[in-house]
């Protein structure tokens, strides 16, 4: 299960482009070899909380993200992009590194990216790029190590509906200052209008939804989630629609920054990457938001890459693909070596042979945070089921393997809501996963179960209030 080492072109095409270089000269080898001119530019959005199959471009039966859907032609999509873990801290260090969670070990427990990592805003400032940040969301901060390298950042505050408008309103200088001093860009937005409470703007009268729906605090989502509270099919008709009218208005700020690219004259030499970080819950499996589950209502994202002149527009990308290989294309797509920590590392351009997984550490093994034990003494029975987990992606095989030793597989072709473990049913599509697992285990690509939470000293400093508005305590 060992990445693959970068490839290089195939021989035949070596020796038929040293004949053309002989032929009419070394500039046309040139080209050849170099390929498509590398993006000046990089501008990555994270759409915090979007799930992919709730937008239309994507298949979804609502009609959520009109734009992307009319736009399908100029991306490159990735229709099976997966999050390294279900929740903001894990999954951004690892889009920001390159690395696995059981790597750079930002977790519960260690809400934190160490310093000795190297991030793409570092690298990219190395060589020069005016490196920019806004994030709306307070685990995408500071504290959490995840500024690292960003010559300006900055945490938008107020109240949330607006921050969104607030971040665009910003954009345009820092785009206005790098090119005025000549310089190459990296743009990073985390958007969190699709994270409880809902953003519904303009969208939720239309769905039938007001304000951000009925689940919209941590007192009700751990409630619902709990089976303290009843989750009643009009309760979850509601919250769906809130989630998709959020859903909408975010399609509407793609078009918007889109727009603003192309105003300022880059979008044709700049590569831009829509993902997100993670999903959400709304209800399939009686869990509402994220942070305590693995299923796919968490872990698949959509990813949608414009690059410089449309290249690859259109193309959809079928196999599953992991949001650990964004840092290392990027370097690709810009032109630039990468760090030899990912020198192998899997790509966004076509490796296979690499393994697609998630890890994740417990909500609850977070001790060393009263709120979290607070919330395992009101609900011990949600506590005693939420586990550390990992996952494997095999074929069309889910394997979930819990701290507990337990394991589930499931088809996600012919059971995409993981409604059917079928692991005491199919022995040997078990086994075969189960090997796979073995060795990405050996490689060290995922946390050993049991591990140390670490220490009080490590925990960052996020304020009570602001994980109770992000709905992760009461």
């Amino acid at each position: 299960m060992s990445a693959p080492r970068p490839r290089r072109p195939p021989a035949r095409l070596l020796v038929l482009a040293a004949a053309a270089a002989v032929a009419v000269g070394a500039g046309l080898w040139l080209i050849l070899w170099r390929g498509p001119e590398p993006a000046r530019h990089a501008v990555v959005v994270v759409f915090d909380t979007l799930r992919a199959d709730r937008m239309s471009v994507y298949g979804y039966g609502r009609e959520t993200t009109p734009f992307f859907a009319d736009a399908a032609p100029d991306f490159l999509r990735f229709a099976a992009a997966k999050a390294p873990a279900p929740w903001t801290v894990p999954t951004h260090a690892s889009l920001f590194t390159g690395l696995w969670p059981a790597e750079h070990r930002a977790r519960w427990g260690h809400m934190v990216l160490d310093a000795r990592f190297e991030t793409v805003a570092e690298r990219l400032g190395a060589h020069g790029f005016r490196t920019v940040g806004f994030t709306a969301n307070p685990l995408v901060v500071r504290s959490t190590g995840l500024d690292q390298g960003f010559e300006s950042f900055k945490l938008v505050r107020g109240p949330w509906p607006e921050r969104t408008e607030t971040i665009l309103s910003l954009a345009p200088e820092e785009i206005d200052a790098a090119l005025a001093e000549g310089r190459r860009l990296f743009l990073f937005l985390n958007l969190m209008d699709a994270h409880i409470p809902y953003n519904t703007r303009r969208y939720g009268e239309r769905e039938g939804v007001e304000g951000p729906g009925p689940i919209h605090n941590a007192t009700v989502k751990w409630e619902v989630s709990a089976g303290a509270r009843p989750f009643t099919e009009e309760m979850r008709r509601l919250h769906g629609a809130a989630y998709d009218a959020a859903v909408r208005y975010l399609d509407d700020v793609g078009r918007d920054l889109l727009a603003l690219l192309a105003e300022k004259g880059i979008l044709e030499e700049t590569v831009v990457v829509f993902t997100s970080d993670h999903g959400d819950g709304l209800g399939t499996h009686a869990e509402i938001d994220h942070t305590i589950s693995v299923w796919e209502e968490q872990l698949a994202v959509p990813l949608l890459v414009r690059l410089p002149g449309r290249r690859r527009g259109g193309e959809v990308v079928v196999e599953k693909t992991t949001l650990t290989a964004v840092a290392p294309t990027l370097f690709d797509w810009l032109g630039l070596e990468r760090p030899p920590a990912l020198a192998a590392a899997p790509d966004l351009d076509g490796a296979t042979g690499w393994p697609v997984l998630a890890d994740y550490r417990s909500y609850f093994a977070e001790t060393n945070r009263k709120t979290n034990r607070n919330v395992a003494e009101r609900y011990p029975e949600l506590a005693a089921r939420i586990q550390d987990a990992h996952v494997l992606y095999c074929g069309r095989m889910k394997l979930i393997v819990r701290g507990s030793g337990e394991t589930e597989l499931y088809d996600l072709e012919a059971d995409p809501d993981e409604l059917t473990d079928l692991a005491p049913e199919a022995p040997r599509e078990l086994r075969s996963c189960a090997g796979s697992y073995r060795a990405v285990l050996e490689a060290g690509l995922l946390t050993p179960f049991g591990v140390d939470a670490g220490s009080p000293e490590e925990e960052p400093r996020v304020d009570l209030e602001t994980l109770r508005a992000l709905g992760y305590v009461q």
